[in-house]
């Protein structure tokens, strides 16, 4: 019995250490960079992450399983908007944060979706929020909206990390946590007073990266639809899946058909051995509007024609053929090919009533069983002969594929089989993309809109009213116009980085004029000149303000940025029209100052020829980026490239490749007045997306050492700084 007993508990044991290597809890770093900052976690704070991290991977079960499945469909669609928005891939774990990437998800505060948006701040975003949709279910607008709200915010704390508590507690609330230079830094720390929300979208990063990067692919995945004016139940039937499917991942619309005001993505949730399937009929729907399909394929044999009666050959399609010429018909063509009249009529599926087109190119040989495409869609009036001599396939096989007796005219839009039978029980296709506008049935709306179009063009029935003149009133409408500055219009579907968003609608912009007084006024208006380096952020947590206060003051909007120099009213003195400067001590621009006058010289000739780099499985532009040290803009100026999308397997140059010279100036101090020797030192050239901290790893010294080489007092550096590192 002791032995039964022995044995159970040492199986036991194992099942628990099993599962133990299976969870696979990581712990967090001491150093870990996260949304483009360099982050450093002091004990107090390593413990909270960690303890966070265990906290979302235990206990094991099928909730946790959903969740991460959930990652692994949404991520994909989650990163490529946030890197065509410029927004750092580690906010996407703010959507899972916020709703476990759970579309119909709803806070007590009545936030809702992905990304939790109350309807209020939705539609200032440019969000539709109405009875036919509520896009904050929508996986895309609602991710670009998530952006443009998070750039926003990044105008004020010029932080990234900053910004994901604004998110969470809104400017104001997140003014009162967040320290005053963590504006602009490239490093900051972690502490026991660092919000718990900071904490946790830390530990959200660390524990489902880890798990995500250990996990099997799912068995499923998102295939995207692009369409507008369609209903779900159309899309169900043209790509036979189930409507409940489409419904359950397309909660955001209300109404029977998806809108025609813009495109939109439907989310098709697919088996991995479907994909392809499906993918096809969605491309094949893509390509219908095209008619530049390839086919029938010409060349040219007959180069030189010496009289207008030399026949002219033809290669259509890998065969022989004959061009028909003004007046010929099949008995002339079937002479100059020397061959048989009833042979000729049957290598092109025609009798002796068939009359030949001048221009048309026959064939001289036997057509093909199959076609090289699967399928064709009609479009015009063609028939099924003319589609067999496109591309060079017999009639009587096109006829057996599409279970057709005869070759009568062809509905515009049909889908012709070109390799095999259609089984009996698919119906017919019918792609209303390729069917021509003027054979089209206006739906619902188009109707309305007609008809609201002949009732607003219909004139005015003209009354008869004697009219009494009165005298004219000249009033003076002429007053000077507010300047108004645009930022970054740029933003597609209504959104844009210079709305209103931190303000109240009814807060009106007015340039504010300053009158002269006759008498000299006792209050006194106090003003601060912006130093380098300073935020609204930090300038009004320095005077006690918030920064809705500090705009108002000096009329500004959400998207207006500060300039070095630029003086702004930090107190007002009742009506006073005095002002009063705040005498600061500005050492950061005097050094700058200096190093301008002292610095030496030092000329770089630099030839590279240019790097490649061969797209692998889950790259995306911005990581590849990112790898070398240079922005999404160059790479696709490099390889030509018109959008983000990329192929595994496409090469990308990664580099100009050309000879250049550069002169720059290192920094140095006025004291230090010799320049600085290159004997045992390295210039280093700042790029895209580099700290100081993963510039010393990279010649493995210290962050202290290449600040004390430069004379620098802060971590702040820039694309293109030149930086000293002695070896």
């Amino acid at each position: 019995m002791k032995k039964i007993f022995a044995f159970l508990f040492i199986i036991q044991s194992f099942q628990v250490i099993q599962a133990q290597t299976q969870l696979s809890i990581p712990e967090a770093p001491k150093k870990i960079e996260f949304a483009n900052v360099l982050i450093e976690l002091n004990p107090d704070a390593l413990k909270a992450v960690n303890s966070e991290i265990t906290n979302l991977l235990t206990p094991q079960n099928k909730f946790l399983d959903q969740k991460l499945e959930r990652m692994q469909w949404y991520f994909p669609i989650i990163e490529r908007i946030l890197e065509e928005e410029d927004v750092p891939e580690d906010m996407k774990y703010i959507a899972v944060m916020e709703s476990s990437l759970l579309p119909e998800a709803i806070s007590s505060s009545n936030a809702v979706g992905y990304w939790q948006f109350k309807e209020a701040t939705a539609k200032e975003l440019g969000i539709r929020v109405d009875n036919n949709q509520d896009e904050r279910k929508n996986i895309y607008f609602s991710t670009k909206a998530a952006a443009l709200y998070m750039k926003r915010n990044n105008l004020i704390f010029k932080n990234w990390v900053s910004c994901m508590l604004a998110y969470n507690q809104g400017v104001q609330g997140a003014s009162d946590k967040i320290p005053v230079d963590w504006s602009f830094a490239s490093e900051i720390k972690f502490d026991e007073n660092t919000p718990t929300y900071l904490i946790r979208a830390l530990a959200h990063r660390i524990a489902f990266e880890h798990r995500l990067n250990r996990l099997k692919d799912s068995p499923r995945k998102f295939i995207e639809y692009p369409t507008k004016g369609k209903s779900l139940a159309e899309i169900a039937v043209e790509l036979t899946t189930d409507i409940t499917e489409l419904r359950k991942y397309n909660p955001w619309l209300y109404a029977p058909n998806i809108p025609e005001d813009k495109d939109y993505n439907i989310l098709v949730i697919s088996r991995i051995e479907d994909a392809d399937e499906i993918t096809a009929k969605i491309q094949k729907r893509k390509d219908a509007k095209s008619l530049d399909i390839g086919f029938p394929q010409l060349k040219r044999i007959t180069m030189v024609s010496t009289s207008p009666d030399s026949p002219i050959f033809y290669e259509i399609n890998g065969k022989k053929g004959i061009l028909a010429q003004s007046g010929e018909e099949v008995a002339q063509l079937s002479a100059k090919s020397k061959m048989k009249i009833g042979k000729f009529l049957s290598y092109n599926d025609m009798t002796d009533k068939d009359l030949t087109k001048e221009g048309s190119i026959y064939y001289l040989q036997k057509k093909n069983k199959k076609a090289k495409v699967p399928y064709h869609t009609v479009t015009g009036e063609q028939t099924l002969w003319d589609i067999s001599q496109m591309y060079g396939v017999r009639l009587k096989d096109l006829l057996k594929y599409n279970r057709m007796k005869n070759s009568q005219r062809l509905q515009a839009g049909r889908v012709i089989w070109m390799q095999k039978t259609r089984p009996k029980n698919q119906p017919i296709e019918i792609i209303q993309e390729a069917i021509p506008d003027k054979d089209r049935y206006p739906s619902k709306e188009e109707s309305k809109k007609i008809t609201e179009e002949v009732v607003s063009n219909t004139p005015p029935v003209k009354e008869n009213y004697e009219e009494v003149s009165k005298p004219k009133e000249v009033i003076n409408t002429k007053e000077p116009k507010p300047e108004t500055k645009i930022v970054n219009k740029s933003i597609d579907d209504g959104l844009d980085i210079d709305d209103d968003l931190f303000e109240s609608k009814s807060t009106k912009k007015t340039t504010s004029t300053t009158n002269v007084p006759t008498e000299t006024p006792k209050a006194v208006n106090t003003l601060h000149r912006v130093q380098r380096g300073e935020t609204l952020f930090s300038i009004a947590k320095k005077y006690g303000l918030t920064v809705d206060q500090l705009r108002k003051l000096n009329g500004m909007s959400s998207s207006d940025a500060l300039r070095a120099d630029q003086l702004l009213t930090v107190k007002k003195g009742g009506n006073a029209t005095t002002y009063e400067e705040v005498k600061t001590t500005p050492t950061t621009v005097k050094r700058d100052e200096e190093q301008t006058k002292t610095a030496p010289i030092v000329k770089e000739n630099n030839t590279s020829s240019a790097k490649f780099h061969t797209v692998g499985s889950g790259e995306t532009l911005y990581s590849i980026s990112k790898k070398y040290g240079v922005t999404v803009s160059q790479i696709k100026a490099w390889n030509d490239l018109s959008s983000n999308s990329i192929s595994l397997g496409e090469k990308l140059k990664v580099s100009a490749g050309s000879t250049y010279s550069n002169t720059s100036k290192i920094n140095t101090t006025t004291e230090s007045k010799e320049p600085i020797s290159n004997s045992g030192s390295i210039v280093h050239i700042v790029k895209s997306g580099e700290t100081l901290y993963s510039i010393s790893r990279k010649y493995n010294v210290n962050v202290a050492d290449i600040k004390k080489w430069n004379n620098m007092q802060t971590n702040n550096i820039s694309v293109g700084n030149k930086i000293i590192v002695k070896k």
